[in-house]
């Protein structure tokens, strides 16, 4: 089993069904034509030509240590931008939640074919949030209702 094939058997498994299904469909009627990632892990944008990191491992780092700095004791934290998924994956380790809210399926297909994020989706530890799915405000009502949650969302002004 690929990571990608792993990955999206973890959102299917109830985690985020919608997800799971908008991937397999991608994948089974088209092909990544505006991004693509190299060896390295860098995307790379056919559109604008330019990829998404300048110095990847210093960028990434950068980013690591500024959120952990301004985020030490709360409990989730939320990012837009699934990137290639390795800031995600390390960040994982810091936070009970880690809400990933991507506008480009192509990007979470790319970033979930490099990373295994399967065991993070499954627990409950990293939720990705597709938000140009039609359902997403309740998608998003469900994850916040809960009440250790609830109590930190004007943190993110929701």
């Amino acid at each position: 089993m690929t990571i990608l094939e792993k990955n999206i058997q973890a959102l299917l498994s109830g985690v985020n069904e919608p997800l799971g299904n908008k991937l397999l469909n991608f994948i089974q009627n088209k092909t990544c034509s505006r991004f693509n990632i190299d060896e390295n892990l860098n995307i790379f944008d056919k559109t604008h030509n330019v990829f998404m990191y300048e110095n990847l491992e210093e960028e990434i780092n950068f980013f690591y240590q500024s959120i952990l700095e301004k985020t030490p004791r709360y409990p989730f934290i939320c990012i837009y931008g699934i990137g290639n998924a390795l800031l995600i994956k390390n960040l994982a380790k810091h936070y009970k939640h880690l809400f990933v809210f991507e506008s480009e399926i192509e990007l979470f297909i790319l970033a979930l074919s490099m990373i295994d994020l399967s065991e993070e989706l499954c627990s409950g530890k990293i939720y990705l949030v597709d938000i140009k799915e039609e359902r997403v405000n309740l998608q998003l009502r469900i994850l916040f209702d809960q009440n250790d949650m609830f109590l930190w969302l004007n943190i993110y002004e929701m």
